[in-house]
């Protein structure tokens, strides 16, 4: 039975959508064949008739081509329900950004490409390119390459806004990640399950809140057997699903390829042969994807551990009824909700009575860290899972983060929060500003931190350790937990597809009152953990931040390893570290510094134009910030850029002053566990 595509797919953080059910990519590659009269590289239409419905039969729901369509296949794959990723090509083994006519020549390929087909139901995007070498990225400059390549981007979204737009890399470049793409594509062929696993992990981090995507992957059947390939993309589906990708594309349909001007007859890629007859992948992949679903394919978890999902909220009434809703349509076997409500003053009891399968807990108010050992006494789960009253867990949250849990000896995981579509310029300005709850990684897989809007333990773990610290009233306490847990031998792991959606403030005195609780929360765990904190009274953290760009200077650039004689085959991006010189000018101490200087120059004349120079080099700190901010597309202005900087600049003030005053007015050490 065949279907068309009744609306386009949308990317939301990993993963994409059709409509408001998630869509995971099964795709495979087609063609190029020998082209006809007419110049197409995609055969004959009544053998990709053929070609298409078993596919369907095999499950797939995508093709990726390598040159741009006739209608008539588009209409083809749009009757047997089927979407199409279309690559782009042109002359990438030249040096295409010296000459300006050829530049041109590149973006009216693309241009008349993209128009020719502009919302046609069948297209799920484009790649604007495919496999640039390393040679000529490093011999034109990866900021040259990106920043082209971008442009191609902007011009054809520019044509058609509801195609998806990206770029496919591959190891050797892995660094050739465009800003501006829907998604993330990488062409991977490693044939060692636990390396792929281990390098589909580090992609997930290195392409942070975009879907990723592979978008070739195989094995020839000459050089081995068909057993061989069977076995190997079985388990590399269970593979993409387990690092939570958002889809696969398998190189290649079929044994037929034609490439270079030549039939290529000593390669055999395909999951069928050349006459179209199925081979043993074929049905391995038939049996794997669910046939003709596009949902998630979930492989079965090793354990399925009861769950206790904990949720604390202080007058938290405005998001609670989206975060109860969300938790209610988890897609996780055996769990239960327990929300806490620490002596809130709003509606908070309201919304709760609308979610009777909600164990509803009220307490006075006695903070956060006591709300959360509230939640953890009375839940009866193996493990304690936490999120905030407003956050919105994916549907596949628990899945995610359990199923990285039970596979490793590990005493917690976490997980990303990832900010939702902002309503207005001022709540994107905050989204982008810094300070907001981010995760700490030591490697692609251990974390040294994990917010507390999205976590699980092991109640064993949690129990060792006491619980939270209830001198953290309102935040810190999962810092401390989790630094504890270090201390004692243990490890914490990361799952990036265990995604909960997390409101950041919706006004800016909202942000500042909380940049102002995390100060206070900064001064007490410097308290309690010293070793963990610099002379100015903020974190030295051990791993790497993600999330909104950190405080640095604008010559800071990532290093790339090219291996020897620049010809490693995995190229790898080390990030710029954190730069002591810019926390220091972007500090309180700083720029009390500058008051105090300005009021001395007051009698000391040559000293004035001191102060001057040291307010410009913390607006220069705040501005290199502004350059690099993340900015939602339809509210990135020169205003809200503006607005941006000035967060930067305040955000460190304000925790510094919160940080000084709890010091002053506490001035001990809370009692250790």
């Amino acid at each position: 039975m065949t279907q068309t595509p009744n609306s386009r797919i949308h990317p939301a953080a990993k993963f994409f959508f059709e409509g408001d059910k998630k869509f995971f990519v099964k795709g495979i590659t087609y063609g190029p064949f020998k082209p006809d009269g007419e110049g197409n590289y995609l055969g004959r239409p009544e053998q990709v008739e053929i070609d298409l419905a078993l596919m369907r039969q095999a499950g797939l729901n995508l093709v990726r081509i390598y040159h741009a369509p006739p209608r008539w296949f588009l209409d083809r794959c749009a009757a047997a329900g089927m979407r199409v990723l279309v690559t782009l090509p042109w002359e990438k083994h030249i040096e295409f950004l010296r000459e300006r006519s050829t530049r041109k020549q590149i973006a009216e390929a693309v241009r008349a490409a993209v128009s020719i087909h502009a919302r046609h139901p069948a297209i799920f995007g484009y790649l604007v390119g495919n496999e640039i070498s390393s040679t000529m990225a490093r011999w034109l400059g990866a900021r040259r390459v990106i920043e082209f390549v971008e442009e191609l981007i902007r011009m054809g979204r520019a044509i058609d806004p509801d195609a998806l737009f990206s770029y496919a890399t591959y190891p050797p470049t892995e660094y050739l990640l465009p800003q501006n793409a829907d998604f993330c594509c990488f062409n991977v062929y490693l044939h060692n399950q636990r390396d792929f696993e281990g390098y589909l992990l580090r992609l997930q981090n290195l392409t942070g809140e975009h879907p990723l995507i592979l978008g070739e992957f195989g094995m020839d059947t000459i050089r081995h057997s068909e057993d061989e390939q069977a076995d190997m993309l079985g388990w590399h589906i269970d593979s993409v699903v387990k690092c939570g990708l958002a889809g696969t594309i398998l190189f290649t349909w079929t044994d037929e390829w034609f490439t270079g001007g030549e039939e290529i007859t000593d390669w055999a890629f395909g999951i069928v042969t050349r006459e179209r007859k199925p081979k043993k992948s074929f049905y391995t992949l038939e049996e794997k994807l669910g046939r003709n679903d596009s949902a998630l394919p979930h492989r079965p978890l090793p354990r399925t551990p009861f769950v206790s999902v904990i949720v604390c909220s202080y007058n938290g009434a405005r998001t609670l009824a989206s975060c109860l809703d969300s938790l209610g349509k988890l897609n996780y076997p055996a769990y239960e909700i327990i929300l806490v409500d620490d002596g809130s003053t709003d509606d908070t009891a309201y919304v709760a009575a609308q979610f009777p399968q909600v164990r509803y807990i009220h307490q006075s108010n006695h903070g956060l860290s006591h709300a959360r050992n509230t939640g953890a006494a009375a839940a009866k789960g193996e493990v304690l899972a936490y999120t905030d009253s407003d956050c919105m867990a994916d549907v596949d949250w628990l899945y995610y983060l359990i199923g990285t849990l039970v596979t490793g000896d590990y005493a917690g995981v976490g997980g990303p929060n990832i900010t939702p579509p902002a309503q207005n310029w001022i709540q994107a300005c905050v989204a982008a500003a810094p300070g907001g709850p981010s995760h700490v990684l030591l490697t692609d897989t251990i974390a040294e931190h994990i917010p507390g809007c999205n976590m699980a333990f092991y109640r064993w773990a949690f129990e060792s350790m006491g619980g939270f610290d209830p001198e953290y009233h309102k935040a810190g306490d999962d810092v401390d937990f989790c630094w504890r847990i270090q201390q004692a031998g243990w490890v914490i792991a990361f799952s990036p597809a265990a995604i909960v959606w997390h409101y950041r403030r919706f006004t800016l005195r909202a942000f500042l009152k909380q940049q102002d609780g995390y100060g206070e929360a900064e001064s007490l765990l410097r308290f309690k953990h010293l070793i963990f904190f610099g002379p100015t009274g903020t974190a030295k953290w051990r791993g790497q931040i993600y999330g909104t760009p950190r405080f640095s200077w604008f010559v800071n650039r990532p290093v790339i390893y090219h291996g020897i004689f620049g010809e490693g085959f995995f190229q790898s991006i080390y990030p710029s570290p954190q730069s002591d010189v810019a926390a220091y000018l972007s500090s309180i101490e700083w720029f009390a510094l500058t008051i105090f200087l300005f009021g001395l120059g007051i009698f000391l004349p040559a000293l004035r134009i001191v102060p001057y120079l040291m307010l410009g080099g913390s607006l220069c700190v705040a501005l290199s910030y502004m350059v690099r901010a993340p900015i939602e597309p339809k509210f990135d202005t020169v205003r809200a850029r503006l607005l941006v900087m000035l967060l930067a600049f305040a955000q460190p003030l304000v925790r510094g002053f919160s940080r000084y005053f709890t010091w002053l007015r506490f001035k001990r050490t809370p009692a250790n566990y």
